[in-house]
């Protein structure tokens, strides 16, 4: 049973990354409850009505592992990265030990998207959207991964 999983998730890994029929491969597999903790927050991308239309844009280097499906994200350079756009936001990967990468690249008032997750665990708590300011960044929206 358990190499039985371990394949499901290699299938499911490579599946993620290819953008074929998920949904299917997770029922057929019958671990529909591990998809909760990792990509349910698309789905909620997907009805929001504000930023259902966002693309994300991930710097070319090697961010902690995650699940994106690549008709939402675009690998780019970082001249791109930082360029301000408004329907494709930079996105960070967030979790306990930081921010990665880090946004001090990005100028005042741009608007850019962080996915809290954990890095032991792989669970995804949500998709923050925010705005950075002269002192930080500040929240502007919130995607929950439930």
């Amino acid at each position: 049973m358990f190499i039985l999983l371990i394949f499901a998730l290699k299938v499911i890994n490579k599946d993620f990354h290819h953008n074929t029929n998920y949904k299917m491969l997770i029922k057929s597999v019958n671990i529909e409850h591990m998809r909760i903790y990792t990509v349910r927050w698309v789905d909620a991308l997907e009805q929001d009505s504000n930023y259902n239309h966002i693309r994300f844009k991930k710097l070319n280097i090697q961010y902690p592992r995650f699940n994106i499906f690549f008709d939402l994200m675009d690998e780019v350079e970082l001249v791109d990265f930082i360029k301000s756009e408004p329907n494709r936001l930079p996105l960070f990967i967030g979790s306990p030990l930081g921010i990665s990468p880090k946004p001090d690249c990005l100028s005042t008032g741009q608007i850019f998207a962080i996915l809290s997750k954990s890095l032991l665990s792989g669970c995804v708590a949500g998709l923050a959207i925010y705005r950075k300011t002269d002192g930080g960044m500040e929240r502007i929206h919130y995607i929950h991964n439930y």
